[in-house]
């Protein structure tokens, strides 16, 4: 008898092992802990502008970018969210949000409330060889990452998903016929590690 309840103590201590590496696997490997997505800027939110433009001041550059890009340390910079995405004009001027606006607006806002830090991967191939990285505006495209809860998070595809999501009569990709570094199409795969669960 002893013998029999001495080997189910073995076996269920093997299978809580098991299980116990198999919790830790996941939690390294999975989802919520996901390595740091490249990046050439490292900046501080200033302001939302509307659902895919943010103001920020630069605070550091983490590689040698084209000079003619005019990126500088301590400048306040106008980012446009790369990858192609579109939300709804806010029209401030006309203070005639299209639909989705006030709420791409807000989602930008709650993900990146003043000075949050943020993680731009500036889009290598926007621009011209004249001035590198920038729209016709003058603003910087990039993705932006934020730090969550420990956990990476592309905005440009939180952004995206959401709209997808919420607002699907909206062309939320109308501007990927802009050659660009990023396939804002990935940001849709199920496996995609750098968007909230």
């Amino acid at each position: 008898m002893k013998r029999i309840f001495a080997r189910a103590i073995v076996i269920f201590t093997l299978i809580l092992v098991i299980v116990a590496v198999t919790i830790l696997v996941f939690i390294e490997e999975g989802p919520m802990a996901s390595e740091a997505p490249y990046y050439e800027v490292v900046a501080s939110a200033v302001w939302v502008v509307d659902g895919d433009t943010i103001d920020v001041k630069v605070v550091e550059l983490t590689t040698e970018l084209d000079p003619k890009g005019e990126i500088s340390e301590g400048t306040i910079e106008r980012i446009r969210f790369g990858g192609g995405v579109d939300a709804p004009e806010m029209n401030w001027s006309s203070g005639n949000p299209e639909p989705g606006a006030v709420g791409a607006t807000e989602l930008i806002e709650n993900l990146l409330p003043t000075w949050t830090m943020v993680y731009l991967d500036i889009d290598n191939l926007a621009g011209s060889p004249e001035r590198p990285y920038r729209d016709v505006y003058g603003r910087l495209i990039a993705v932006i990452y934020v730090k969550l809860d420990g956990q990476w998070v592309n905005v440009n595809a939180e952004l995206l998903r959401w709209g997808q999501e919420t607002y699907p009569d909206h062309d939320w990709l109308k501007y990927t016929y802009f050659t660009s570094e990023f396939d804002a199409n990935e940001w849709f795969e199920e496996n995609y590690p750098y968007v909230r669960g």
